[in-house]
């Protein structure tokens, strides 16, 4: 399956070269990149929710910033778990939806072979088994 930006990207460039990304691939990292970019969110908005005063608090004690981080840690876990739930159960879903990518593909070149040779069930059994 040739990614059609990239080849647009590429040819434009004067080059005759063509571009295949593997879709399982790329769906793995588009998850992995999506749902980091969420979990980083979840563990900023913890951190966020500590008050300023503590902080202020702990610079007045003259604490030093590994000091601080780890007398709120308690808190800040206490914030975090349900939203973490609440992540993991999105990305669960949509890594069922990852393995569903070549899936279309495949189905559509089975039927493309049944056709030419009027022998379906042993394509769609084969696509079947594979998917």
């Amino acid at each position: 399956m040739a990614a059609p930006l990239l080849e647009q990207l590429v040819r434009g460039h004067g080059s005759e070269a063509t571009v295949d990304i593997n879709p399982f691939l790329a769906g793995v990292l588009t998850i992995g990149f999506i749902y980091g970019a969420y979990m980083t969110e979840t563990f900023r908005g913890a951190i966020l929710a500590i008050p300023r005063g503590q902080a202020e608090a702990a610079w007045l004690l003259a604490w030093a910033a590994p000091k601080l981080f780890y007398a709120s840690l308690p808190r800040k876990w206490c914030a975090t778990p349900s939203r973490l739930h609440n992540n993991w159960l999105v990305l669960i879903k949509a890594t069922a939806l990852v393995s569903l990518i070549g899936l279309q593909e495949m189905t559509y070149l089975a039927k493309q072979a049944s056709a030419a040779t009027r022998s379906p069930f042993a394509y769609f059994l084969f696509t079947a088994r594979c998917s």
